[in-house]
């Protein structure tokens, strides 16, 4: 027991590498949940965990390990697919060794990814193991998840944030390891203080993480790479050559599967590439600053928008040009007479009326 805690005390700074480790390998499985089967992304974090137990709490030889979490990775797999249903033993093959080859056949391929992660994470295990390959290997991470962040639908900040505060852990945790192994007479020292450190490392990391969770929202100067080149290669949308909204094909729909950004009467077909539109869609002169927005939706059925819900969005009202506009108010309430002309624009818009339409209120 003595000797195995020896153990465990003595690879403290591995134990403390995988646990960061793991927390960036969190994040990448939270990513790719939306498009992973539930069997495989329980396999592979399940795996995962276990392999981190094995190596920090087993500190025996590497072939051993290795053969221990080989096994946990493949028994894992075999008892997700029973857990989620993929998995229906056969009663009448009563012995493992008949029911083996189902067995084998239904844990591809989340066996396969399962093990791959498995790999993937053994091998930044050993392979980051400075300060600069730290750095590599955390900005590595980020610019990734930045890329997928800015060219894809998913939402990434989260993930971005737990990966720079698993790479401020990781160097604390290089830093302490450079420091026992040059200076052991000051690590004893520093061992009889370990509150006092925790609590400055902890300062540290809240300071960062919340200037960099609170910093405002600021409109970029300049355009983005991937939209330059899509632009200079003349495939993006120039300003002026169609009205937001419109695509390729003139109803809504991009004919080669991309869409057009603006606001569009089509909304039967989500998804696809993305061309940027800048050209106007309507103006609008009045005598005083107003705020003007447009209708708002979130339920997708598959086919369109159905949040259409008269209780909590209210009744569409008509106007007609010319007319005033009904006012719901109290008789004690100050008003102020506002003139707005609305001109829309373009000449793809379906539906929309040229001209000039005024409002009064």
């Amino acid at each position: 027991m003595i000797r195995w805690w020896n153990g465990i005390k003595s690879s403290w700074h591995h134990s403390f590498s995988l646990l960061w480790l793991m927390v960036i390998a969190r994040q990448w499985v939270s990513y790719t949940e939306p498009y992973w089967l539930e069997v495989t992304t329980a396999a592979v974090l399940l795996t995962l965990t276990f392999a981190a137990v094995i190596e920090i709490l087993i500190p025996v030889k590497m072939i051993y390990r290795l053969l221990l979490e080989a096994v946990a990775g493949v028994y894992l797999t075999y008892r997700m697919i029973l857990h989620y249903g993929t998995y229906v033993p056969d009663p009448w093959l009563p012995g493992l060794r008949e029911r083996l080859p189902d067995i084998m056949l239904q844990m591809t391929p989340y066996i396969w990814f399962a093990l791959g992660a498995l790999v993937l994470l053994l091998l930044s295990s050993w392979w980051v193991s400075s300060k600069p390959r730290i750095l590599m290997f955390t900005g590595m991470n980020i610019s990734a998840f930045a890329a997928l962040d800015s060219f894809t639908s998913s939402i990434l900040w989260q993930e971005v944030a737990w990966t720079v505060f698993a790479g401020m852990g990781w160097l604390v945790t290089q830093h302490l390891r450079s420091f026992q192994l040059h200076y052991p007479r000051g690590w004893t020292q520093l061992l009889k203080y370990p509150f006092k450190i925790a609590v400055n490392v902890a300062i540290i990391f809240s300071l960062v993480i919340i200037t960099g969770v609170n910093m405002p929202e600021v409109r970029p100067t300049l355009t983005d790479p991937y939209t330059a080149w899509q632009e200079w290669n003349g495939n993006g949308t120039s300003p002026g050559s169609k009205t937001a909204g419109s695509s390729d094909n003139g109803n809504g729909t991009a004919s080669a599967g991309s869409t057009t950004s603006g606001y569009s009467t089509d909304d039967n077909n989500l998804g696809g590439g993305f061309n940027f539109d800048y050209s106007p869609v309507m103006t609008v002169t009045a005598d005083l600053r107003t705020y003007m927005r447009g209708e708002t939706r979130s339920v997708y059925s598959g086919s369109g928008w159905s949040d259409d819900n008269p209780f909590t969005r209210g009744d569409l009202k008509g106007g007609v040009v010319g007319q005033p506009l009904e006012q719901d108010r109290g008789s004690k309430v100050q008003t102020r007479e506002l003139k707005q002309t609305v001109k829309i624009l373009g000449e793809f818009l379906s539906g929309a009326v040229r001209g000039a339409v005024h409002f009064q209120g």
